[in-house]
């Protein structure tokens, strides 16, 4: 099938569309509305005849609904990747820092249970532990990148004497760290940090902020 170069140039224009829906995770019903405008083009009166054709030609909305399906089944060994570096990326942290891991549902239950413990939100007071934390946690600011030796600048003026204050002297008491979400890696410093000052039941909640809210789980703000 010869096809007129109006219709050429309206399918790349589609192409290109759908790989914008790659990139911005649309759905499929998002993609179809998001392609909508690429499968008409106005043109000039003469190419009325044209223009007509074009938007009776069926396959231009079977573009339109496909090409964002093909980009999803693209983009899903992508994702997959991403999620591959991302778990061996938190599984060596988790060797090397020498602590365990919990799940919201698991430290949910240890709050529940009312287990004698210490809960360390890592991330800055202001921006975040003001507004929103766990609740009964308690703030000590720890940086993304490994800290190794101790660096008061990154820890907010803060001393290792201060963080060994807040953790008390109980070295056999479960003490817990989380940030933001799995890839901030504030509560991998300070839960490497508790072990290496020999505190012995230390756990990181890497999922964090993002894993308590999305699991519909309260927080609280600094009255």
């Amino acid at each position: 099938m010869i096809i007129p170069d109006e219709v050429r140039g309206c399918i790349i224009k589609i192409v290109t569309g759908a790989s914008l829906c790659k990139r911005k995770r649309l759905s499929a019903a998002s993609s179809a509305e998001f392609l909508a405008p690429f499968c008409v083009r106005p043109v000039q009166p003469s190419k009325k005849a044209i223009h007509v054709q074009i938007r009776s030609f069926p396959f231009l909305l079977l573009f339109c609904l496909l090409l964002p399906g093909l980009a999803v089944a693209e983009s899903k060994f992508e994702l997959e990747t991403a999620r591959e570096t991302e778990a061996v990326k938190l599984s060596r942290d988790t060797q090397a820092g020498g602590y365990e891991l919990l799940t919201a549902a698991e430290l949910k239950k240890m709050i529940d249970e009312g287990k004698p413990m210490v809960l360390v939100d890592t991330m800055p007071y202001d921006t975040s532990y003001r507004k929103e934390h766990i609740p009964g946690a308690k703030q000590f600011l720890f940086p993304v990148p490994r800290m190794s030796p101790w660096d008061v600048k990154e820890t907010d003026g803060r001393t290792e004497a201060d963080f060994i204050a807040l953790l008390g002297a109980d070295k056999d008491k479960p003490i817990v760290f989380y940030c933001g979400f799995v890839k901030c890696t504030r509560s991998d410093n300070g839960a490497s940090w508790a072990r290496k000052l020999g505190y012995t039941h230390v756990y990181r909640f890497p999922g964090g902020l993002f894993s308590w809210k999305g699991a519909g789980l309260p927080l609280e703000a600094v009255q």
